[in-house]
């Protein structure tokens, strides 16, 4: 059962790599075929890897070496494109080309990550201005939290990687990475490329969402469809802010309806490797499986399924719904599967307030060519990020990323993450003029 990493896929600890005796296998998703091996940690090498981090973090990279081992990490995961691409394809089941796509962001991050290292920087404080103060000068340095804690999603299982472990080694800190279990052996590679001390002290989480993108009634519908085909069903939508509910207004519901069925119905499932084929396997059958019931629980009870929703082994088609009922869990869950719920409102009040009344919060859309309504909607949607005339998916990776409520807590992007994995610390000077 080796596999494209068969001979490189123990545990780095402290920089070196190491065998546990505890092996797991990691298969292909869409052919359920043993793939390769990899090494679980025990609890002793999770010991012996928080020692080495904490070890690590005493004496911190001078910044102008991190920038150094983050630039070269860049350049080797592009150098070694082809690979990690066939292998991301492989364990994850995703396409080629969404492969292609999230090896690109990676190697971008890396590149951000390198050049926010050298850009740490506090600020003056105005004690000044405080009455017995006059006499005092104070700034912030900002500094290492020490060890970082990196558990990652299965669902961009290079970039995720990238996004936790670049910008904890930029600010200084020494990392501790968990990656997920169905999808280990990019990790891997992104190890392989850094190799520098691994190693808990301060978390990032990234949650999950159930993100809606709004339609009103003088959007651009063909910009609405062009983005929605995309934004809905790539990775098999095991995407955080795949469009999950676009919530249209009554005037243009039906027109739009009419525009995504025909498109969703022509999207071609199955092998990520083969010619045409637009959504791969979904990351395990039973998580197909589990969707596919949640999709049959909404037309049970009311919904009109318009495309999709069939199913063969880890494949789910990709189904498009119609106004499945409000407390259904397609509606109020993270369905996390290749299915999006068209929901008719009255107008923008009404969406905005469907929006804010979930657990979720991290990013939303807005299709409007009124930039009033635009920004009144940006306003008062209670999520971390509000994209207008674009979905609730898009995302850069120089910029914040995060969200509220039940969708996590801190921000992604390297500069944001920096601060982040960084503390403040004050330092005052007591000033005795013309002593």
């Amino acid at each position: 059962m080796a596999g494209p990493l068969a001979g490189a896929t123990g545990l780095l600890v402290g920089g070196r790599w190491c065998a546990s005796g505890t092996e797991l296998v990691v298969t292909d998703k869409y052919t359920l075929q043993p793939l390769a091996i990899v090494q679980q940690a025990r609890p002793g090498d999770i010991e012996a890897a928080v020692a080495a981090a904490v070890e690590a973090a005493r004496h911190p990279m001078p910044p102008a070496r991190r920038q150094d081992i983050l630039g070269e990490a860049s350049r080797l995961l592009a150098a070694r494109r082809d690979e990690i691409c066939a292998i991301y394809v492989a364990e994850t089941g995703f396409t080629p080309e969404d492969a292609a796509g999230e090896m690109n962001r990676a190697v971008a991050t890396m590149r951000l990550s390198a050049e926010e290292s050298v850009r740490i920087a506090g600020e003056e404080v105005p004690v000044a201005a405080a009455p017995g103060s006059e006499g005092r000068m104070a700034f912030t340095i900002r500094v290492p939290v020490g060890v970082v804690a990196a558990i990652t999603p299965f669902n961009a299982p290079l970039n995720t990687v990238v996004h936790k472990i670049a910008p904890a080694i930029a600010a200084g800190n020494a990392v501790v990475l968990k990656p997920a279990e169905q999808t280990p052996l990019c990790a891997v590679a992104v190890g392989q490329a850094i190799k520098q001390n691994s190693g808990i002290a301060k978390t990032h989480l990234e949650l999950g969402s159930n993100s809606a993108s709004i339609v009103a009634a003088d959007a651009d519908l063909d910009l609405v469809a062009d983005l929605v085909i995309r934004a809905g069903y790539r990775k098999a939508g095991q995407v955080c802010t795949s469009v999950q509910r676009l919530i249209a207004h009554a005037s243009v519901a039906d027109d739009l309806t009419e525009r995504l069925a025909k498109r969703v119905a022509a999207l071609r499932a199955g092998d990520p490797r083969a010619a045409g084929v637009q959504v791969g396997p979904m990351i395990a059958p039973a998580e197909a499986e589990r969707a596919q019931g949640w999709i049959r629980q909404a037309v049970q009870r009311g919904a009109a399924l318009l495309a999709g929703g069939d199913r063969d082994g880890p494949v789910l088609t990709p189904a498009l719904l119609r106004d499945p009922p409000a407390d259904s869990q397609i509606m109020t869950g993270e369905i996390f599967a290749p299915a999006v719920a068209l929901v008719t409102v009255g107008g923008l009040d009404e969406a905005i307030d469907l929006v804010n009344a979930g657990q979720y919060g991290l990013q939303a859309g807005v299709f409007t060519r009124d930039l009033d309504a635009a920004f009144s909607a940006a306003r008062r949607l209670q999520v971390g990020g509000v994209m207008i005339n674009d979905t609730s998916s898009y995302h850069a990776d120089a910029m914040p990323y995060g969200g509220v409520k039940n969708s996590g807590y801190g921000l992604e992007g390297p500069q944001y993450a920096v601060q982040d994995m960084t503390d403040p610390r004050i330092i005052v000077l007591n000033l005795r003029e013309g002593t």
